[in-house]
C-alpha cells in the first residue's frame, strides 16, 4: 500500500500513458472512500494534462498498435476485443479524454457513454460519430451480456455453430 504522496511522486515520475488510461476508469469501490476520492482528485493533473503532450499522442498511436498486433488473427468474433469491439471504442472515447480532458473538466469521467455526449458537445467529435458510437456500444455490450448469460461464464465471443449463433440472434 502506498501513501498519496508516494503514489502522487511515482505517477510524476514515472507515470506512462496506458497507467493514465486505466487511471480514467479509476473510482473508489471499497475502504476510505473519502481518501479514496482525494487521491482520484489529486491525480487528475496526471491523467489529464492542461495542454497537448505530443508526447501522449505518440504513445496513444503505440498503444493502438500494439492492441492491434496482440489480436489474434480470425478471432473476429470476440465482442469486445475485436476490431470494432467494445475495447476499440473505449479506446477512441480515452484517448480523447486524455488529449483534451485537460482544459475541458467535463470531459473527465469514467463511463463511455456520458464521456461520448461530452465530447460531441464540445465538438471533439460530430453528433453522428457519437450516436453511432452510442448505438454499438449498447448493442456490443448487450450481446456480450447475453452471451455470458448462456455460458455462466466471462465471454465474450459469439458462439460457433449455426444453431448456437441463431440462439444469439433471437435472444438480442
Amino acid at each position: 500500500v502506498q501513501s498519496i504522496g508516494t503514489a502522487m511522486l511515482y505517477y510524476e515520475s514515472w507515470g506512462q500513458c496506458w497507467e493514465r488510461a486505466a487511471l480514467i476508469k479509476a473510482r473508489p469501490v471499497a475502504g476510505d472512500r473519502d481518501l479514496g476520492a482525494d487521491f482520484l482528485k489529486e491525480i487528475e493533473p496526471f491523467v489529464y494534462r492542461r495542454y497537448l503532450d505530443f508526447t501522449t499522442v505518440d504513445e496513444l498511436r503505440h498503444m493502438k498498435e500494439r492492441i492491434e498486433s496482440e489480436l489474434i488473427a480470425g478471432d473476429e468474433r470476440n465482442l469486445k476485443l475485436g476490431y470494432g469491439g467494445i475495447r476499440e471504442i473505449e479506446f477512441f472515447t480515452q484517448a480523447l479524454q486524455l488529449v483534451n480532458g485537460g482544459y475541458e473538466p467535463k470531459l473527465r469521467g469514467p463511463s463511455t457513454l456520458p464521456a461520448l455526449v461530452e465530447l460531441a458537445r464540445h465538438k471533439f467529435i460530430s453528433p453522428s460519430v457519437r450516436d453511432k458510437l452510442t448505438d454499438a456500444y449498447r448493442f456490443l455490450r448487450q450481446a456480450e451480456h447475453k452471451i455470458q448469460i448462456v455460458q455462466e461464464a466471462h465471454a465474450h465471443s459469439i458462439p460457433e455453430g449455426k444453431d448456437e449463433e441463431q440462439a444469439l440472434a433471437r435472444r438480442l
